[in-house]
């Protein structure tokens, strides 16, 4: 190993220690203020979620809708905005085509919240909608047994045919 790749080695040694001792102080901190009652929101800091989208690139050549609810199912329960999830999307590796990645993010948030597979708040002004996963499909959504055949014109049960009859 020559001189130059010796010292980018050892930089690097020493900058994933530090990177471990940050993340044990952070996690400390964490626990501390949780215990005392008094944790920051989510989006004051960056969760664990975005720290592991950012590090494996998780939405890269991934499907937009696919990506959304992949967020808001990582984050059950927790309302999000069309700009949080573009923000999130974008440092997961997420890249598109669109002028402006809100606006698309936006659409497939209606969307989904359309065929009921997340919830939508409804919110006037400038604040803009919230959404969130959904816990548990609405009764009306859930898979329940198949509806009974439709019998046929002639009134018999689907695959039935006539018996044939000789004279």
């Amino acid at each position: 190993m020559d001189a130059t790749s010796a010292k980018l080695y050892e930089t690097l040694q020493e900058l994933e220690r530090e990177h471990w001792r940050i993340g044990n102080k952070i996690a400390a901190i964490r626990t501390a203020l949780s215990l005392a009652g008094a944790e920051p929101p989510s989006s004051a800091l960056a969760d664990r979620n975005e720290y592991n989208y950012v590090r494996s690139q998780f939405f890269a050549r991934k499907q937009l809708i696919k990506c959304c609810e992949r967020i808001l199912k990582d984050h059950e329960g927790e309302w999000f905005t069309k700009r949080r999830i573009a923000y999130l999307l974008e440092r997961g590796g997420y890249t598109s085509g669109a002028k402006v990645l809100v606006n698309s993010v936006e659409c497939t948030l209606r969307h989904l919240a359309s065929l009921g597979k997340i919830e939508a708040q409804k919110r006037k002004g400038s604040h803009g909608n919230l959404y969130r996963s959904m816990s548990e499909a609405p009764a009306a959504l859930k898979p329940g047994p198949p509806p009974p055949p439709k019998p046929n014109l002639d009134g018999q049960p689907p695959g039935w045919t006539a018996p044939i009859v000789e004279n």
